[in-house]
């Protein structure tokens, strides 16, 4: 308990709020209801809402970094191995395509982090 007071302190919001924050701003910005965000339908425009969801929070856009089995419950109960996967489509996506990378660096900026691209690489600072 003294530890989540700690955070809430220092941070300002339980992981929960932050989690729940990128997902109404995710579900927002893809233009899908929070109950097709977490639903099994395999949709292209959900299933990529879906993946950059687990790469944000994979890539630590919030201050703690979650595992990966539990950032598949966020998302409707998916395992570990589908989250990994997700952030490897992501990853691929941002090294290949310059108009998805750059709609991932307004995301993460809208987000109030900074993104930088290395090269190679999208970073979030």
């Amino acid at each position: 308990m003294v530890r989540e007071e700690i955070r809430r302190e220092l941070i300002g919001c339980s992981p929960e709020q932050g989690v729940k924050d990128i997902i109404e701003f995710l579900t927002s910005r893809f233009g899908i209801s929070v109950d097709e965000f977490v639903s099994k339908h395999r949709q292209r425009y959900i299933v990529e809402a879906r993946q950059v969801f687990c790469w944000l929070v994979r890539n630590q856009i919030i201050p703690n970094r979650l595992a990966l089995s539990h950032i598949g419950m966020l998302i409707g109960g998916k395992d570990h191995a589908t989250v990994l996967h997700s952030c490897r489509v992501i990853d691929n996506m941002n090294e290949t395509d310059v108009a998805f990378r750059e709609n991932m660096m307004r995301i993460i900026n809208e987000l109030g982090k900074k993104a930088v691209w290395n090269g190679k690489k999208l970073e979030i600072k």
